[in-house]
């Protein structure tokens, strides 16, 4: 695959841009960092000091919240039925049973999502976006909610599958070994260092590999 997107939608909002099967960094290692872009004009706090970024709305705390508000206004409904709600699974179980609050819930999310993840189709032109973390895990309803609100805010949107990662929580860690792995053996030279000797060096991901 030439190029697709993996969504972090947990404790905050981020993502990974794989370029050509090889991770896309940036210059200092901030690429993809979507959550911290301005989808909404409301001033809603986001954690970085700033207003109105897509973490704002799509972390899992600020789910939690409109779950709250949403069973609060519909107190009839089967989400409200599932008070306290303290954690996404009772928000996802109501949406499958088809209760209204909660699907209207998710529906929001998913624009909120595409709103975001538009910006990087639109410069990216990813093949795939992936959806992982906590809140990415909603299953088919959310993704059916990101894929038709993406139809809206972005261009060719046609051309891009969303999916659900498979990897659950592992998907943090295998990623680690694995770009610890590819840029291992390239950083690492040794040349002679004179009198016999070798002396270590390292090539330029030095800095990013901690050595």
């Amino acid at each position: 695959m030439q190029a697709f997107i993996w969504l972090y939608l947990g404790s905050g909002v981020g993502s990974g841009i794989v370029l050509k099967g090889r991770p896309f960094t940036g210059t200092r290692g901030f690429a993809g960092e979507i959550g911290h872009c301005r989808i909404s004009d409301k001033d809603v706090p986001c954690g970085c000091g700033k207003s109105g970024h897509l973490e704002s709305f799509a972390s899992k705390n600020a789910v939690l919240e409109a779950a709250q508000r949403a069973a609060r206004a519909h107190p009839a409904s089967r989400l409200a039925q599932m008070e306290p709600l303290r954690e996404l699974a009772p928000l996802f179980e109501a949406a499958r049973e088809g209760d209204r609050a909660a699907n209207a819930v998710l529906a929001k999310l998913g624009d909120d999502i595409a709103k975001g993840v538009s910006y990087l189709v639109n410069v990216v032109d990813p093949q795939m976006i992936v959806l992982g973390g906590s809140v990415g895990t909603a299953g088919t309803a959310l993704l059916e909610h990101v894929s038709r609100a993406l139809g809206r805010h972005a261009l060719f949107p046609e051309a891009v599958r969303v999916v659900q990662s498979t990897l659950g929580g592992r998907a943090a860690l295998i990623g680690s070994v694995l770009l610890a792995m590819q840029i291992a053996v390239p950083s690492y030279r040794l040349v002679a260092g004179g009198e016999g000797s070798e002396t270590p060096t390292f090539g330029p991901y030095a800095a990013q590999a901690g050595t």
